[in-house]
């Protein structure tokens, strides 16, 4: 497995050097907080959000051109997923609810649908920030305590849920204590799932069982140089084919 965590300050990996990098700005509208990259094959776009200009973007490779939409009411967006065979609905995170929205791609405006899922009146003091779905089609998404409450790092309550919409729209407590829940990502080939707490300054593995549920907690990989604080975290992540990670 190559890891390779990538910021301002430092890059390290196996085999692979900054100069072998490359990076290229997106065509704007330019994000205030962009987040939750989610490449869609089928139309060759890439989805984002820009959390604190609550609204959700896509980018159309074949044209270089970038789209921007809003939704009424909706803000705080974290996280945008695509419903499977449905390529116009998408599921967003919107402060502590899971919200279905309608979207062509292009137009300036997204249509809310649905309220998918709620997390109640005892999790107002949180949001969601990022969230994936895994090889399955289960969504897995984290909460941090909203940042208008003071230091993200100084509090742990942040939790990790599956999210099953097909039985009612139910969240399934997969972790808690969290303080900032961020990247995550899967290895299909040996079934391992990865996470990443901003504030735990590390990469932590599990094994999923066959119901979705973590098990086995280890940490993979520690960011810190000689038990000390490097000075950056860990944020989003991602693997490919080769169950490679990259950590942003």
């Amino acid at each position: 497995m190559l890891i390779l965590v990538v910021s301002c300050l430092l890059a390290v990996a196996v085999n692979i050097s900054m100069a072998d990098l490359k990076v290229e700005q997106l065509p704007g509208p330019l994000a205030v907080l962009g987040e939750g990259p989610t490449w869609d094959a089928d139309t060759q776009s890439l989805y984002y959000v820009d959390i604190m200009g609550s609204a959700i973007l896509r980018y159309n490779r074949a044209e270089n051109k970038t789209y921007r939409a809003t939704i009424d009411g909706l803000s705080d967006i974290s996280m945008i997923i695509q419903v499977r065979n449905k390529p116009d609905q998408f599921v967003l995170g919107t402060r502590n609810t899971l919200s279905l929205v309608s979207w062509d791609g292009r137009t300036e405006k997204a249509t809310f649908v649905k309220t998918a899922g709620d997390l109640g009146e005892s999790q107002k003091h949180v949001r969601f920030n990022d969230g994936k779905v895994d090889p399955q089609g289960r969504l897995y998404a984290g909460t941090m305590r909203l940042e208008t409450l003071g230091d993200i790092f100084d509090q742990k309550e942040g939790k990790f849920y599956r999210f099953e919409g097909k039985v009612g729209g139910e969240f399934y407590e997969q972790k808690r204590d969290i303080s900032v829940s961020n990247g995550l990502t899967w290895d299909e080939q040996t079934g391992k799932f990865y996470y990443i707490d901003s504030a735990a300054l590390d990469v932590k593995e599990f094994d999923v069982d066959e119901g979705g549920n973590l098990q086995n907690e280890t940490v993979l990989y520690d960011i810190r140089v000689e038990g000390k604080n490097p000075g950056f975290v860990c944020d989003g992540m991602t693997s490919d084919a080769e169950g490679n990670l990259y950590v942003a």
